[in-house]
């Protein structure tokens, strides 16, 4: 769990300060997460949570136009494969949830959804057990 937090913190920063998630960051962490669970023997939990979440943002991004941008959807991905599934679950569930409520409470349409992944994952992470 400490590499998915270190990964997070990262794209938290830079979604918050440039507003992008640097595909330097989320690519090599989906191998990595991949590689871990595929020598924990884990690999099919991690490969269906990293398909699902994909799959649902990409149905998603078809009926939401500008609703989620790319590097947001890369970090879930990669959740997605170091979570597994149905543990991702919630952490999607509640960075949704909380970013609305920020969106609505501060008055903005667009805001860098990165921290509120990170918040989700902080706040679940004692609920969070892999292997």
């Amino acid at each position: 769990m400490g590499f998915s937090l270190i990964v997070l913190l990262i794209a938290t920063f830079t979604d918050w300060k440039w507003r992008i998630i640097p595909d330097w960051l989320t690519y090599p962490s989906m191998v990595v997460s991949l590689l871990f669970h595929y020598f924990h023997d884990q690999l099919g939990h991690s490969v269906f949570g990293g398909l699902f979440v994909l799959s649902m943002l990409l149905g998603l991004s078809f009926f939401v136009q500008d609703g989620i941008g790319g590097g947001d959807m890369k970090l879930l991905t990669f959740l997605g494969f170091a979570l597994g599934f149905p543990l991702v679950n919630g952490v999607i569930l509640l960075s949704f949830l909380s970013g609305l409520v920020f969106s609505k409470v501060m008055n903005q349409v667009h805001v860098p959804f990165a921290p509120f992944i990170t918040f989700s994952f902080m706040i679940l992470l004692p609920t969070i057990s892999v292997g």
